[in-house]
């Protein structure tokens, strides 16, 4: 198993999955809940066959994002069971084109903290899914029997939207279980 961490996350990778997280250092005048979410340098990747490469200096630990070398916007995970390509968005974008019947794609992003006082992130914990919580209609962008399905959770005082695509809708209850198994690999540092 390879394991990925920066920005306080991090996920041990079962086999058949790889995983980037990242964060977007912010430019002049901006703040972590006006930065704009994007691929960035600053980010720790690995597939499960390959550990991952000497982190940067930002996701070196688990501390709090707030330790990071410089400011960045809140933080992106991405887990997949296919080669994530370098040009996606936050909730897949670019990448789930790619997915075939039995790939999973992953994104847990990150708010500010003060959306972890609203009821949207009232949720405690990281959610374990259910075949149920997936629909093809449940999607940034529609492709043909493609499932979706997206929770909003907090832990101690960060935000977090869970947004998970399976390749199948038709073959959710096995893709939901792994899903689970990955999902249970994830540590969230609070401060």
């Amino acid at each position: 198993m390879a394991r990925i961490e920066g920005h306080g996350i991090a996920c041990e990778l079962p086999s058949g999955f790889e995983g980037e997280i990242y964060g977007l250092p912010l430019g002049p005048g901006e703040t972590p809940a006006t930065g704009v979410q994007a691929m960035a340098p600053t980010s720790a990747r690995a597939t499960s066959d390959q550990p991952a490469p000497e982190p940067t200096a930002s996701a070196r630990s688990l501390a709090p994002m707030a330790a990071a070398a410089g400011p960045t916007t809140p933080p992106v995970v991405h887990l997949a069971t296919f080669p994530l390509p370098p040009d996606r968005g936050d909730y897949g974008n670019g990448a789930v084109d790619h997915m075939g019947t039995e790939d999973i794609f992953i994104a847990l992003c990150e708010f500010d903290e003060e959306a972890s006082r609203s009821a949207l992130y009232a949720a405690e914990g990281i959610p374990t899914l259910t075949a149920a919580d997936f629909d093809t209609s449940t999607l940034h962008r529609s492709f043909p029997n493609h499932s979706g399905c997206q929770k909003f959770f907090h832990v101690g005082s960060r935000s977090f939207c869970l947004y998970v695509v399976l390749g199948s809708h038709n073959f959710r209850n096995p893709l939901v279980r792994r899903v689970n198994e990955l999902i249970a690999q994830i540590d969230i540092v609070t401060s």
